[in-house]
């Protein structure tokens, strides 16, 4: 009977440990709200250049074609 006991504070502490262990980590990762703007304003000015190439080469591809068509 008391192994049983040992054993089952042991499991209670191993589950406490890792699940401190994991607020830890995760403590780590999270970003600030700084940070978060600064990730927020990367993704959207990635995204307008996405969009100011595709239009360029959108147009460029269009002047091409225009100038095949008239010779």
């Amino acid at each position: 009977m008391p192994g049983k006991m040992v054993a089952m504070v042991v499991a209670l502490w191993g589950a406490f440990l890792i699940s401190l262990l994991m607020v830890t980590v995760t403590n780590v990762f999270e970003l600030s709200e700084n940070q978060k703007m600064a990730m927020r304003h990367i993704r959207l000015t990635r995204k307008a250049a996405i969009t100011l190439s595709s239009s360029i080469k959108y147009f460029l591809a269009k002047k091409k074609y225009y100038e095949v068509l008239e010779k």
